[in-house]
């Protein structure tokens, strides 16, 4: 190839490099000529949202300097309206105390002067009177006159002895204590009496009122049962027993489960409280654990006798009687038990679908509730 030629090849070449370099340059310019209008895009739209940012929190810093300002102003017209109220109380008080102290002021001289004057009408009038007693009556009547003249001997009060009023101290706290145990706070009352059988522990009151505290105050504390029961027994050698002791005694058996016992107990109990549905209540409970289903029977009817709405009582009742084949009174007492519950509460609701199921299976009826 001739030399010529080949100086052409090269700048052809050369001229081709510049092309593409040409061409590269150009497609770098367009990459960044979008970027920078991607860049500025997005710019703009930063700056707006700060804008708008902006905005509102100007005016939500104006709206709450407005709400600020209202407050202001409505705490300052309370301020002074509150102000002028107290004045006004004030000096309405001021008047009233005014004029009851000058009502009182006047009063009270009237007093004096009435109490003077009938204390002069009495001296003057007593030495006449005196005299005229003397003339030709009785030595005594003299004596009596010259006792009215003279003055009475001031009157003392009896001094009180430490001993009397150690007395009047336990009585006080005693009557607390009964007050606490009578309401229910157990606890209470159980701190009570045990400071007060630290001295008096001879005191056969305040030895029942700590042991029957102690034990409903410790429901199913059986660790201090034993010790309770050797509480009580001696309680119960009056006549009649204590109703108390004798309450607590078949509390604490029925919480062992010693059934004869508490039957025993409970049935004391009736007789001494016969009003009290509790104890025939219980008592029936018992008599069914020993296996005395007539004696249940007839303690369950007793004591739906004194609590006609008791459903528990009621209920019981007509299973003892179906036990015993009496099958028109166990319908009878369960409808009576049924007619009785609230079967809005979820127990009522409960208790009310045993007792239908009962008499569906009984009757054959389908029972609505």
């Amino acid at each position: 190839m001739s030399r010529p030629g080949v100086h052409a090849v090269k700048r052809a070449a050369a001229v081709g490099i510049c092309a593409l370099l040409l061409c590269g340059m150009v497609a770098l310019l367009v990459v960044a000529l979008q970027v920078s209008a991607d860049v500025r895009y997005r710019l703009r739209l930063v700056d707006e949202r700060l804008s708008r940012l902006s905005e509102r929190a100007e005016s939500d810093a104006a709206a709450s300097a407005a709400g600020l300002q209202d407050l202001s102003s409505k705490l300052s017209g309370l301020s002074q309206s509150t102000r002028s109220e107290i004045g006004s109380v004030g000096r309405s008080t001021r008047t009233d105390l005014s004029r009851l102290r000058e009502g009182l002021t006047g009063r009270l001289d009237e007093v004096t002067q009435r109490v003077s004057a009938l204390a002069v009408r009495q001296v003057d009038a007593a030495p006449t009177e005196a005299a005229a007693l003397a003339e030709g009556a009785h030595p005594s009547a003299l004596g009596a006159a010259n006792a009215a003249v003279s003055p009475a001997p001031p009157k003392t009060e009896p001094a009180v002895s430490p001993a009397q009023e150690r007395d009047l101290s336990i009585s006080r706290q005693s009557a607390q204590g009964e007050a606490w145990f009578q309401s229910g706070q157990y606890r209470r009352a159980r701190e009570v009496f045990a400071t007060l059988l630290a001295q008096r522990p001879d005191d056969a009151e305040i030895q029942l009122y700590y042991a029957a505290s102690l034990f409903r105050s410790n429901p199913g504390d059986s660790s201090r049962y034993a010790q309770i029961e050797k509480d009580l027994l001696p309680l119960l050698a009056g006549d009649p027993p204590s109703v108390l002791a004798l309450d607590t005694l078949a509390s604490l058996e029925v919480e062992q489960g010693r059934w004869p016992q508490a039957l025993e107990h409970l049935r004391q109990l009736a007789a001494l409280a016969p009003q009290d549905p509790r104890y025939p209540r219980t008592a029936g409970f018992c008599a069914l654990r020993v296996g005395d289903t007539a004696s249940a029977c007839e303690l369950y009817s007793t004591a739906a006798t004194l609590s006609p709405t008791d459903t528990e009582t009621l209920s019981s009742l007509g299973d003892c009687q179906w036990s015993l084949g009496q099958a028109a009174d166990a319908r009878r007492s369960w409808q009576a038990a049924l007619s009785c519950l609230d079967t809005a509460t979820p127990a009522g609701a409960r208790a009310g679908a045993q007792l239908r199921a009962r008499l569906e299976r009984v009757s054959g009826d389908r029972v609505t509730p």
